[in-house]
């Protein structure tokens, strides 16, 4: 326990998602580092704001982006590329798409 407590109270910043996750969003990473910093002015003024940024970056990422091809034109059949267009089957479309 000394060790988590000297840890939390050296000046060393915490490690960044970025170096266990480096895909992760930058948004994220850069909402998260706020959230986990030392010095309390670098961290959100308030959870409104940290609700207010989830929410943003939620909206960002919930679009998904359907390819130019369409899954439905000419009746084709389903590629990898538009497996993204459809949402809670994961089981039916893996078994169609490979």
């Amino acid at each position: 326990m000394a060790g988590v407590r000297q840890r939390l109270l050296d000046d060393q910043p915490f490690p960044s998602l970025a170096q266990a996750l480096p895909e992760a969003p930058g948004a994220l990473v850069e909402l998260l580092d706020r959230l986990i910093a030392k010095e309390p002015k670098q961290r959100p003024e308030s959870a409104d704001e940290v609700v207010a940024q989830l929410v943003s970056l939620s909206a960002q990422s919930a679009r998904p982006e359907v390819p130019e091809s369409g899954p439905y034109r000419g009746l084709s059949v389903f590629t990898a590329e538009e497996r993204g267009v459809f949402f809670g089957r994961a089981q039916e479309v893996s078994e169609v798409c490979e």
